[in-house]
Formats: structure tokens, C-alpha cells, sequence
């Protein structure tokens, strides 16, 4: 194998191993595609003899490689990660499995019970990072930084048979090709590590929110029976409460929209359907009134952030006299371009000073 770098990866870390030695290692055997695969663990050991040839360096050939170039942010991202869930006594952290194939000429698998059993590799094998290079890189580095934290933790793999190489290159790009992060919204439902996302879930307590908020898409569809999105809302919390001190989030994020829903016409003719055990037409409110867009939402959160103070919110009252139908002559220039609604800090900004105007 290649020298590893010895002061990046220090030896008094590691216990000693024989670079002649057989791979032994204990998997659950499957099959796809006709072919076998084992499921097994790797401790940080094991990463650090398997693959430190490859996370020893920073740039390769990309034609060597069965994978992207390292990049070393990431890998240090993962490792704060690791640190900021395992480090508390109530910490939490997963690393999806590595995913790897292996160049050899044999290898023996011997059956114990149920497809589980010892697999034994030649001690030449090359190994291939096809998914998992940076959690591993971050799992080491994290290791050496804390090696008592982690000398019991294990990463989970899934191992590829790959003689001569021939399918190394195709697994990077299958699993990448069919990968798809979660949403934002979904992300601002689930992270129960986001403060901000928190925040606003609990405004799902609000009917308005709760009826006509979508909890998945970033985007609605044009025939959505949604107002608004989940990650909209987290949106201007983010700007509504930027000045404002922590403790008072969840308080300020209720009252400040609570105050919104009942000034602004439309939202508070939805409140009166929802009272009423009436739906609306979602699409056409969209489509006819600017009020349900998320450049609204960031707009009023950055109106709150500049008219609250000390907690306190003014009265709201302003906002009934603004004409909130899309095809106001006013929005063009602010958020509205030959006819398209342009979201960004700036035009967000331009809004927020509008409405103040109104107060």
C-alpha cells in the first residue's frame, strides 16, 4: 500500500498491522444483479489500513479513481458534524454506509448461519471508495482529534466483488445519479437540530398554517390546494427574527403571524372559511393575489425584524389598505419584472420597505 503520511495519521494511534495479512472479516451475504455482495462494519482501524491511500490525499487523477476528488472542507464538515451529536451525553449521529468494491483475484466466503459469515480477502486486495469518501475521511478525522469518543464506533459498508476493476467507475456514477436530497421543507420539518426550524413547526399550531401549508415541496404546483410552503415560512422566520433574542423566538413568531393573518384581507377571509369548515380555491387566491407568495413571507419577516422592538409588535392595521392583487401597478420594480416575480434579498428588501410605508 502507499505510505501513509505519519503525521497526518499517527501510528501510536493505531494497533500495529501486518500489510501481508489476509482481510478477515465478518458479513451477511445478498445478491443483485446476479452478483454477491456482503454487508459488514468497519472500524476506524480498518478505514485507516483499507484507505488512507486515497485519504491522504487531497487531489487525484480523476481517471484513477472510482470517485470524486477528495475535498477537504467537506470531509472537515462531517467531522464538526460527528463532534457537535457524539460529544454530548444526548448526542446523535448517523453515517449512511460506505459503499466500495474490491479488486481481487479470490476471495472465500464461509457460510455460518442464515447468509452470515467470515469472508476472507487476499492481502493485496485493492479497495475502491465508490460512495463514502468523505465520511470516511471526516469518520478518521474526527478519530484522531478524539480517538477515545470513537474507539468503539463503526461505520457500515457495503462491499462490491470488482475483478479487474470493471464496475468501479459505474457504481460512483449509479448511486450518484439516482441520489435526491430531502426538501427543504421536509428538512425544516424533520431537523430537530434547526432552532429556526422548530420555531417553525410550531406554527403548525396556527390554523391557517396548518390547513394550507405544504410540509414537502419547496415549490407549489399551479394546481396546489396549498397556500404556502413550510421552508417559505422558515424563510421569514429567519429574517423576522434576526434581532431578536432566542428565548423569545417561539413567542414572537406566533404573535407577529397571528397579527399578519388578521389584517391582510385574503388571509383573514381564509381564517373565516377555516372557522366555517369551508375549503378554498388555493390555485386561484395564487395566482390572483400576491399575499401567498413566499417573496411576501420574506418580505413581512423582514418588515417585523424592522419595526419590532423589545419583543413588542405595533400595530399591523396598515397592511388592510394595501392592494394585494398581483396585478397592483406598484410591484413592478420591486418584486415584479415584466411580469415575473423575482425572489432575492434585494427585492425582499424593496417590498419590506414598501409595506412599512403603510403603517
Amino acid at each position: 500500500m502507499t505510505k501513509i503520511d505519519g503525521a497526518k495519521y499517527p501510528d501510536h494511534l493505531f494497533p500495529s498491522v501486518d500489510p501481508e495479512a489476509e482481510y478477515q472479516l465478518s458479513v451477511v451475504e445478498g445478491r443483485q444483479s446476479g452478483r454477491p455482495y456482503w454487508m459488514l462494519n468497519l472500524s476506524v482501524f480498518d478505514i485507516k489500513r483499507m484507505f488512507s491511500e486515497f485519504l491522504d490525499r487531497a487531489e487525484h487523477d480523476p481517471r484513477s479513481l472510482a470517485h470524486r476528488s477528495l475535498t477537504p472542507s467537506r470531509a472537515r464538515k462531517l467531522k464538526q458534524y460527528i463532534f457537535g451529536e457524539v460529544l454530548p451525553d444526548d448526542g446523535f449521529y448517523i453515517l449512511p454506509p460506505l459503499v466500495l468494491s474490491v479488486d481481487c483475484d479470490e476471495y472465500d466466503f464461509e457460510e455460518v448461519c442464515l447468509s452470515a459469515g467470515r469472508l476472507t480477502l487476499p492481502s493485496d486486495s485493492q479497495f475502491w471508495l465508490g460512495d463514502g469518501q468523505h465520511r470516511a475521511a471526516g469518520f478518521l478525522q474526527a478519530y484522531l482529534e478524539a480517538p477515545a469518543m470513537l474507539n468503539h464506533e463503526t461505520v457500515g459498508v457495503m462491499l462490491l466483488p470488482d475483478t479487474g476493476n470493471r464496475i468501479r467507475h459505474q457504481v460512483f456514477l449509479d448511486i450518484n445519479a439516482n441520489a435526491s436530497k430531502p426538501s427543504k421543507s421536509l428538512a425544516t420539518l424533520f431537523d430537530e437540530r434547526d432552532r429556526l426550524a422548530d420555531v417553525t413547526r410550531n406554527l403548525l399550531t396556527l390554523p391557517w398554517v396548518e390547513h394550507y401549508t405544504n410540509l414537502e415541496r419547496t415549490t407549489l404546483p399551479k394546481n396546489s390546494g396549498d397556500l404556502f410552503t413550510l421552508n417559505g415560512l422558515r424563510d421569514a422566520n429567519r429574517e423576522l427574527l434576526a434581532t431578536v433574542p432566542e428565548s423569545d423566538w417561539d413567542s414572537t413568531a406566533v404573535h407577529f403571524w397571528k397579527a399578519i393573518a388578521e389584517v391582510i384581507p385574503q388571509w383573514h377571509d381564509v381564517l373565516a372559511a377555516i372557522e366555517k369548515g369551508q375549503t378554498v380555491d388555493a390555485p386561484t387566491l395564487r395566482q390572483d393575489y400576491i399575499c401567498f407568495h413566499s417573496i411576501t413571507l420574506s418580505a413581512l419577516g423582514l418588515l417585523g425584524q424592522q419595526i419590532i422592538d423589545d419583543g413588542q409588535i405595533p400595530s399591523m392595521e396598515g397592511l388592510a389598505s394595501v392592494d394585494w392583487s398581483r396585478s397592483n401597478p406598484d410591484w413592478e420594480g420591486l418584486f415584479l419584472f415584466e411580469g415575473k416575480i423575482i425572489k432575492n434579498k434585494q427585492s425582499a428588501t424593496r417590498f419590506a420597505n414598501y409595506l412599512r410605508v403603510t403603517l
